[in-house]
């Protein structure tokens, strides 16, 4: 059965409904990540999050869930965002030879440690920079050039100009925490003194609005959620220092049908905002439209890993232990 086969109503603000993807492969994709992991030398702990993910999606196909619906949502949800965002990493880790330094062990290692739910208004640091990591390897995976640089990465722009990119996780629906991650982020770029780029994850302000709502309701109410915190932030912005805001979030709904069998299908929306006059930057809307897209065919390519029709859990990348490099050489360019 596809975990992903729900009929889903997609606003068209949401730009990239993700495919159908087999719980089955993408719990099978999970056990190879760990391997690999394993003989890279990443330290695994006993009981760590991506195991968890991979034992929430291991289910039986039959008989009724023992959870409540909405656990079960959270934690499913949770399970298959917190694997895939790891297969993103793995993979371009493996395709980008020349960035894979960009990949460090305490990068590695982040993607087992912490909560596999996060909860909605703590700060959670390995959260934050899983979402870092993830965001580079998205963007190594449409073939950007990416340096690991202050705000937290630059990207090559053009005549040889880097963007800086501060990459936030907004932790609660709060007029507050948008205010304060968009003065931090700003702050970060203006004393990297590069022209920078917000990128903000609001899977936290959308989190509570996946299980109870019928499909009908929930793609509009999630598309409301997620346009408000991209306006806020563009409403905020210092356009003095920040030429983009560039939105990342996920919707996730879960259905039982008669025998209990679980359906959940997942959205993400990646919506950029240009925040400069064309006449600053003339090149710089194409630029962002070219993100946009490259991002989206690799979210493509992440998903057809775990899809029915992606003939199993074979061939997946290794992970090459000798590239990884320790946490202290961080920002080193």
């Amino acid at each position: 059965m596809s975990l992903f086969g729900a009929q889903f109503n997609e606003p068209e603000w949401m730009l990239q409904p993700l495919g159908d993807i087999s719980h089955t492969i993408l719990a099978g994709r999970g056990r190879q990540m760990l391997e690999r992991l394993a003989e890279a030398g990443v330290p695994l702990p006993l009981d760590h999050r991506l195991a968890q993910a991979i034992r929430y999606l291991d289910v039986p196909e039959d008989g009724a869930p023992t959870a409540s619906e909405t656990e079960r949502a959270t934690r499913m949800a949770a399970a298959t965002g917190a694997l895939l965002e790891a297969l993103a990493i793995v993979e371009a880790h493996r395709a980008s030879r020349s960035q894979r330094h960009l990949f460090t062990l305490e990068r590695l290692r982040q993607l087992c440690q912490g909560r596999l739910v996060t909860l909605t208004g703590t700060h959670d640091d390995d959260a934050n920079r899983r979402f870092e990591t993830y965001v580079a390897a998205l963007l190594l995976m449409g073939g950007f050039t990416i340096y690991d640089a202050e705000p937290d990465w630059h990207v090559l722009y053009a005549h040889g100009e880097r963007l800086g990119l501060a990459v936030k996780r907004i932790n609660r629906a709060s007029e507050r925490a948008i205010r304060d991650r968009v003065q931090e982020a700003e702050i970060q770029i203006a004393r990297a003194k590069v022209r920078g780029v917000i990128v903000v994850n609001v899977d936290a302000m959308t989190a509570d609005l996946a299980p109870g709502l019928p499909p009908e309701e929930f793609g509009p109410a999630f598309d409301a959620a997620a346009a408000h915190v991209l306006s806020r932030v563009g409403a905020l912005a210092d356009r003095a220092h920040v030429v983009g805001a560039y939105l990342f979030g996920s919707g996730m709904q879960l259905r039982f049908a008669e025998d209990g069998v679980a359906s959940l299908h997942m959205a993400v929306v990646h919506k950029i905002l240009p925040l400069c006059d064309d006449a600053e930057l003339p090149t710089f809307g194409p630029f962002l439209e070219r993100m946009q897209l490259k991002v989206r065919l690799a979210l493509q390519g992440i998903t057809r890993l775990a899809s029915p029709d992606s003939g199993g859990t074979t061939g997946l990348p290794h992970l090459d232990g000798p590239s990884l490099r320790s946490s202290g050489e961080r920002k080193a360019e």
